[in-house]
């Protein structure tokens, strides 16, 4: 399938996105709220970058990249100033820069999402097995966005002047495959004499055009167009959409009117559970780290990590997240250094403690083991930590105020019975290595199982006293499974 490049269904003066039924993003409900970005935590509270290479999302095409590359704009890291150096094209930049005059409505980046990509590798994780990730049933993730960042640091003069963001879903052009084929008049007269692959390759396809579906040229609006200024970082909160319209999305493109610079671009959502109804013939595995099935658990059971981002568990809440945020916890692999962890002050009280909260990515009918990641954290892991589990009635997206997850090491909450402890107390932790604790059971004075250790919703992890924790993992059954083989048992 190839990716269109049309351009959207913006005129160069509108502000309006486009007028489609279809679009889960219809006009009434397309307004986006600027916010300064001094005023809000990054990212937001219960969202993940879905364009971080630790998902392995990646730029799929741009239209010119002539002074600074397009791959600049996904980097981890804050832009970088380097005053007085050159390059052969110019001055140095640290982000995406294209060159003056286009001719075209705009210059643009199309990014591949990780999370419904195909086979291959990056990030630092397989793309192929992210699939047995979600639980092995093969649907693509749908994905809802809440909020974009664009930052132009540095670029003073040259910066973008405006943007728009759009996505769209072309599950077959994955890996790089798919350079954009279906090139209108427009778009076609502003391409640059030098040109690059994209466009060289668009010149001799054009004749193709015609046997494309209207689906195929389809870009759904999610940030219509907007103004930047010079060097700033600008934040823009989506309208609050409902989990029913989430889409199975694959490609997002940035547009830039006309031309010009962008250090990072950003695009902050999370990813609906896909854990619905499982078949019990169907045997899973956990997500691909070095942590293995729990020797306590059958092979045949359908264990997965409930913790994970790409299953679609996020963070409700944390006490601290001044160096790391919290959302990185549930990111896969194991990444590469601090700055993909979570990691808090340094406390100065005699029995402070950091806590954060995830909510699951489904009921969990049964948590066997919990892997506590501190890699790459050597002079500031915890001392030790604590999980307990909770049950929690969540309002769709909104997992309410932070008060209600309690705080402190959760003992008043576990006396009043909001959490309960799962790993059996305080479980010392060492530097720069995976923790792996079974989770202890729960028994009645009749000596049966109790039924307090199912359904889980949240998870809280403790960190004693402060520290940085790179991820977190919970193996457990989700209750749909434990559901599909009572079911099947019965016929």
């Amino acid at each position: 399938m190839e990716i269109p490049i049309l351009p959207p269904a913006l005129s160069s003066t509108s502000t309006e996105p486009s007028n489609s039924s279809s679009s889960p993003f219809s006009p009434s409900r397309t307004t986006a709220q600027r916010i300064p970005s001094t005023s809000i935590s990054f990212p937001p509270r219960g969202t993940i970058n879905l364009t971080s290479p630790l998902l392995s999302s990646r730029i799929h095409s741009f239209s010119d990249e002539f002074f600074a590359p397009a791959s600049s704009l996904l980097l981890p890291h804050p832009p970088v100033h380097k005053p007085g150096v050159y390059i052969h094209t110019g001055k140095w930049y640290d982000g995406w820069e294209t060159r003056r005059h286009n001719r075209a409505d705009f210059d643009w980046v199309v990014i591949e999402l990780g999370v419904n990509s195909g086979d291959g590798e990056a990030g630092g994780v397989g793309r192929g097995e992210r699939r047995g990730d979600s639980g092995g049933s093969g649907a693509q993730r749908k994905v809802l966005f809440k909020a974009v960042e664009v930052d132009t640091a540095f670029f003073d003069g040259n910066h973008a002047p405006e943007v728009a963001v759009e996505a769209g879903c072309f599950p077959d052009a994955v890996d790089g495959k798919g350079v954009e084929r279906f090139v209108d008049e427009r778009d076609e007269q502003g391409r640059r004499a030098a040109g690059t692959a994209v466009a060289a390759e668009a010149e001799g396809a054009q004749s193709s055009s015609s046997s494309s579906s209207s689906s195929d040229r389809h870009w759904t609006t999610v940030l219509p167009r907007q103004t930047c200024g010079p060097s700033q970082r600008h934040f823009w909160l989506l309208p609050p959409f409902e989990a029913a319209m989430a889409q199975p999305y694959t490609h997002v493109r940035l547009l830039m009117y006309p031309d010009g610079g962008i250090a990072r671009f950003r695009l902050y959502g999370n990813i609906q559970p896909i854990i619905i109804i499982i078949p019990a013939s169907l045997s899973l595995s956990p997500i691909s780290t070095t942590a293995s099935l729990p020797p306590t658990t059958s092979s045949t059971e359908r264990v997965i990590d409930l913790a994970s981002a790409l299953n679609g568990a996020r963070i409700s809440a944390s006490s601290d997240a001044h160096f790391g945020a919290a959302s990185n916890l549930l990111l896969p692999g194991r990444g590469t250094d601090m700055r993909d962890g979570w990691e808090t002050k340094r406390s100065r009280g005699g029995d402070h403690v950091d806590w954060v909260v995830v909510r699951l990515a489904a009921p969990a009918a049964r948590v066997a083991r919990v892997v506590v990641d501190t890699k790459d954290f050597r002079g500031n892991y915890p001392r030790a930590v604590r999980v307990l589990g909770g049950r929690f009635v969540v309002d769709g997206d909104d997992d309410g105020e932070e008060g209600r997850w309690g705080g402190g090491k959760g003992e008043e909450d576990e006396k009043e019975g909001r959490w309960m402890d799962l790993l059996g107390g305080e479980r010392e932790c060492a530097a720069d290595r995976e923790h792996f604790f079974d989770v202890v059971g729960f028994e009645s004075k009749e000596g049966e199982r109790d039924d307090r250790e199912t359904g889980w919703s949240h998870v809280k992890l403790v960190i004693l006293p402060d520290g940085g924790v790179k991820r977190l993992r919970v193996f457990g059954v989700p209750v749909a499974v434990v559901r599909s083989e009572e079911k099947e048992k019965d016929r």
